[in-house]
């Protein structure tokens, strides 16, 4: 069998599953089976495959079918231009995120030392780092699953002493008070109450502990400010990506613990999503 006929006949197989864009996703999960690039699966479409080639991409299509989302079948996921390696332990870098980057490196001060709270994979602090060579960067993380995967993103597109991975959940983390020029994170957000509205790929793959929070959502973004309020040098900045839905709720929060200049930022969809805040 060719590239060409696998791809016609995983199409084939997408389509009778009611997937949308089935010839597409095709093309995604063998040219990811094969370690191709979509230009290559193009160059390469004559090429007879192996045997071990063909059960590869058999076993692929079922996971796919089965509905675990295409970066985990992967194991990568592009954000903010960059390639990083997930895995089930993380979430999966979404480009909503990305403007979480983009307010972190308004600022283009040297020498200023951040922490990500939450790290996952790494995507939000090694991006901020790539943007910002001449920074410091503190990636939090409590699982080592994840960490691990955040350590080999590290590694691969940040090589350097700049990036600090540290083994600790949040809600315990203790550093020196006024440590950070800016903090940022993406932390659990969806409250229990909305579980019917989350996705199945989502609920079904994705770790909860990095989707689902306490008090309508709320009790870790809480928790963040909290910590950010005694970390945080004078103007120094805090940045919290959160649910269309919250962006008032947490902006009170902040004013609660003592931040001014607060503005709730919106996505490239029009929806709330990141709330800054400034400590004075």
């Amino acid at each position: 069998m060719r590239i060409k006929d696998a791809i016609d006949a995983l199409s084939v197989c997408f389509k009778a599953q009611g997937m949308q864009n089935a010839r597409y996703e095709a093309k995604l999960i063998i040219a990811a089976s094969l370690g191709l690039t979509q230009l290559m699966l193009c160059v390469e479409d004559q090429r007879h495959l192996s045997k071990d080639e063909l059960t590869r991409i058999k076993e692929c299509g079922l996971r796919r079918m089965q509905g675990e989302p295409l970066s985990y079948i992967a194991g990568k996921k592009e954000f903010y231009g960059l390639e990083f390696l997930v895995s089930p332990a993380t979430l999966i870098p979404r480009p909503e995120t990305e403007l979480l980057v983009d307010l972190a490196t308004e600022n283009t001060a040297s020498n200023q030392v951040f922490a990500d709270l939450g790290t996952g994979c790494g995507n939000i602090g090694i991006a901020i780092a790539n943007q910002r060579p001449h920074w410091q960067g503190f990636l939090i993380e409590k699982s080592w699953a994840a960490l691990s995967i955040a350590q080999k993103n590290c590694q691969r597109l940040v090589p350097t002493s700049r990036l600090v991975l540290l083994a600790m959940d949040w809600s315990h983390f203790a550093i020196k008070a006024r440590s950070f020029h800016l903090m940022v994170a993406n932390p659990p957000y969806i409250a229990a109450s909305e579980l019917a509205l989350v996705q199945k790929d989502v609920l079904n793959y994705e770790p909860h502990t990095s989707l689902f929070s306490a008090n309508e959502g709320l009790a870790d973004i809480a928790t963040i400010i909290a910590i950010a309020k005694h970390s945080l040098k004078p103007k120094g900045r805090l940045l919290l990506e959160h649910g269309y839905k919250q962006g008032e709720s947490v902006a009170a929060l902040c004013r609660e613990h003592g931040f001014r200049q607060i503005h709730t930022h919106q996505d490239l969809a029009g929806l709330d999503r990141v709330t800054s805040a400034q400590f004075l």
